[in-house]
C-alpha cells in the first residue's frame, strides 16, 4: 500500500511541475545585440523569439521617430496598406488616414 502511495504522490508532483521547453535560443546577426542581451533577458526576448520567429501571424509596432525602411531585415517584413493607393492624397481604405502605406 505505501508503494502505491508513492507512487500517486510522485505522479502528483512531476503533474504539477512547470513545463518549459525551448528550442536553441537564437542569436540575431545584430552586431549591437550583446550590449542589449540583459535588457532582452528581462523581458523575456529570446523566449518570444523561439515562440515566434517565422510566423507572418505577428505584427509588431515600432513607435520610434525613425524606421531604417531599407534595412533587409526590416524590408522583406514591412506591413504595406494595400488598401491606399500611394501618395494620391485620398484615404482609399476609408479609415481615416490619407496615405497610411505603413504602420
Amino acid at each position: 500500500m505505501k508503494e502505491i502511495i508513492k507512487t500517486i504522490l510522485a505522479s502528483i508532483i512531476i503533474m504539477l511541475l512547470p513545463v518549459t521547453t525551448f528550442a536553441g535560443i537564437r542569436v540575431p546577426n545584430d552586431k549591437h545585440y550583446k550590449e542589449q542581451e540583459a535588457y532582452f533577458s528581462q523581458i523575456r526576448l529570446q523566449e518570444a523569439w523561439v515562440e515566434t520567429t517565422g510566423s507572418s501571424d505577428v505584427v509588431i509596432a515600432i513607435i520610434d521617430s525613425g524606421v531604417d525602411m531599407d534595412h533587409p531585415d526590416i524590408l522583406r517584413n514591412m506591413w504595406f496598406n494595400k488598401g491606399e493607393k500611394a501618395l494620391n492624397g485620398i484615404d482609399d481604405d476609408n479609415n481615416g488616414y490619407i496615405d497610411d502605406l505603413n504602420g
